[in-house]
């Protein structure tokens, strides 16, 4: 199975085993950043209303249905997948996305009664490590 590496906290920059995505279309980059960060199934009527708000719905409908083609094209339709009106990204299996990385982490040192805010327990060598 492919490799997708999603890289958001700054320019958004994608790669598919280690070559850089040229996906060109700003609404595909979107598409693609929205659905790893949200991690979840999306209906084909919110993702066309959400990037296409100022067309009808064909029109729009049109443009998801040419963006999500172009999507999977280049990722694989092993990773973007259109299940009937739902449209999701695998996340569990090739994808890995800095965003959700980072939720992951910080959410790993706040087990550990850690809230980042000063008065706090200090960070111990584990959570330290982790942020770092």
């Amino acid at each position: 199975m492919a490799k997708l590496r999603i890289n958001l906290l700054g320019a958004p920059r994608m790669e598919l085993d280690g070559e850089l995505l040229a996906l060109g279309r700003r609404k595909v980059i979107g598409l693609l950043a929205y659905l790893a960060v949200t991690t979840q199934p999306h209906s084909r009527d919110a993702l066309a209303a959400l990037f296409w708000p100022d067309y009808d719905q064909s029109g729009a409908r049109a443009n998801l249905r040419r963006d999500i083609s172009r999507t999977r094209l280049a990722v694989g339709e092993d990773l973007l997948l259109v299940e009937g009106d739902q449209v999701r990204l695998e996340m569990q299996h090739g994808v890995w996305c800095d965003t959700a990385e980072f939720s992951y982490l910080i959410a790993q040192v706040q087990a550990h009664g850690h809230t980042l805010r000063s008065g706090s327990p200090p960070l111990d060598e584990a959570c330290m490590q982790a942020l770092t």
